[in-house]
C-alpha cells in the first residue's frame, strides 16, 4: 500500500526506535506524500497548454506573420 507507515525497530531492549517509511511510486510522489502527510491517491494532470492558434491579447504567432 502507499503511504506513510510507523515502523518501530528494536535494536536491543535498550534501544527502540521508530521510523516512518514512505512508500510510493516516483520520488516526487514520496514528496507530496510528506507535504500532504499521507498517501497521494490520485495525481492531476499538468494543466494543458494553450494550442498555437490561441494567441494571448496584444501577441502574434509565427503563424500569423508574413512570410519574409
Amino acid at each position: 500500500a502507499l503511504g506513510l507507515f510507523p515502523v518501530r525497530i528494536a535494536l536491543h531492549p535498550e534501544v527502540v526506535v521508530t521510523v516512518t517509511v514512505n512508500v510510493a511510486r516516483s520520488p516526487e510522489e514520496a514528496q507530496l506524500q510528506i507535504e500532504r502527510g499521507g498517501a497521494i491517491i490520485g495525481i492531476a494532470e499538468p494543466a494543458a497548454e494553450p494550442a498555437p492558434a490561441e494567441v494571448r491579447a496584444g501577441e502574434s504567432s509565427a503563424a500569423e506573420a508574413p512570410p519574409s
